[in-house]
């Protein structure tokens, strides 16, 4: 059995762009050489779909499992379960072993046994994208996804032209940060609760009684 690890509470924003916006702030953050890697998670939820419905009735408790893992490296993959009340996350995960093909019956039999869901829970999406990191010091964590790109039920799909700035800190902020390309007010106007799992399901939702 996996050690759980705890991980700080943090409270959490988001701040969505699209279109030209989008493609004007990921040029610029790329030409700056910012330190990158690449994301992989793969979601379960259970039969009825509990995580997705939260994200679409807009709960204001929401809870997601997932396995994930950095820069196509599966060695080092980690079970989490995120829980967020409003803006305040708590995450918990514990190391797997992990591969494309595992079975999700494989995967609980090594999680921590307060980690494993009450429900059924089987395969719903894979994500992958990138992550550029804006800002890391101690209680404030800024960083920038794009190339956001899924698979499931039999389909595949990307959002272009979609990224998102994540802004994780350990207590509620005052004021938005100036980061050089985008000033306090303009960052205010694109906060958005946008969740990657929420809508590349919604993408694939003609597809969703399809086996995965």
């Amino acid at each position: 059995m996996n050690d759980k690890i705890q991980l700080a509470d943090r409270f959490e924003s988001k701040f969505l762009f699209t279109g030209l916006s989008c493609s004007k702030l990921k040029n610029e953050f790329l030409l700056k050489g910012l330190p990158s890697y690449s994301v992989s998670t793969c979601y379960l939820d259970s039969s009825e779909l509990d995580s997705y419905h939260q994200s679409l009735e807009g709960s204001y408790y929401k809870q997601k499992y997932r396995v994930r893992y950095y820069n196509q490296d599966t060695s080092k993959s980690y079970w989490e379960v995120k829980k967020k009340c409003g803006q305040l996350t708590t995450k918990s995960r514990c190391k797997i072993n992990f591969n494309e093909e595992i079975q999700e019956s494989h995967i609980l039999s090594q999680v921590h046994y307060d980690l494993r869901p009450e429900k059924l829970i089987s395969k719903t999406v894979k994500i992958n994208y990138r992550r550029l990191i804006l800002r890391d010091i101690p209680g404030f964590r800024i960083t920038f996804d794009y190339d956001i790109k899924f698979q499931g039920y039999k389909r595949t799909g990307e959002f272009r032209n979609t990224c998102v700035i994540e802004m994780k800190t350990d207590r509620p902020y005052t004021n938005l940060p100036c980061l050089n390309a985008i000033p306090p007010t303009e960052l205010a106007n694109h906060q958005n609760k946008f969740s990657k799992y929420f809508y590349c399901m919604k993408a694939l939702s003609e597809d969703i009684n399809n086996a995965f």
